[in-house]
């Protein structure tokens, strides 16, 4: 399995894309949009992982997203984020899981 990272200064979210069984799936990231940590939750201190599951086109572009877990506060950010991602081209379409961690500001 291999494990796709990012690691952003604080407070945004770390990255990650994990694959699924299917075809096409485990495609690599071209494009990465990086989530808004929500003020709310900056305030609020909340941190974790949200799960998204992504529909990948042939050509690379998110069709759909949907919120796997993950916290309320985050998980909108987390999907509008993944929304924007673009993926390496295929001949098929493909289911991509997506973990995004945001970790709480250290203040």
């Amino acid at each position: 399995m291999r494990i796709r990272t990012l690691s952003l200064a604080l407070p945004l979210a770390l990255l990650a894309c994990l694959p699924v069984s299917g075809v096409a799936a485990n495609r690599a990231v071209v494009t990465r949009s990086q989530p808004r940590y929500p003020e709310l939750a900056r305030q609020m201190h909340v941190a974790g992982m949200v799960i998204i599951s992504a529909m990948v086109l042939p050509n690379g572009t998110v069709s759909a997203t949907s919120v796997q877990s993950g916290h309320p506060l985050l998980a909108a950010a987390a999907q509008e984020a993944v929304s924007r991602w673009k993926f390496e081209p295929s001949t098929e379409p493909s289911t991509e899981i997506i973990e995004i961690r945001f970790n709480g500001d250290s203040h």
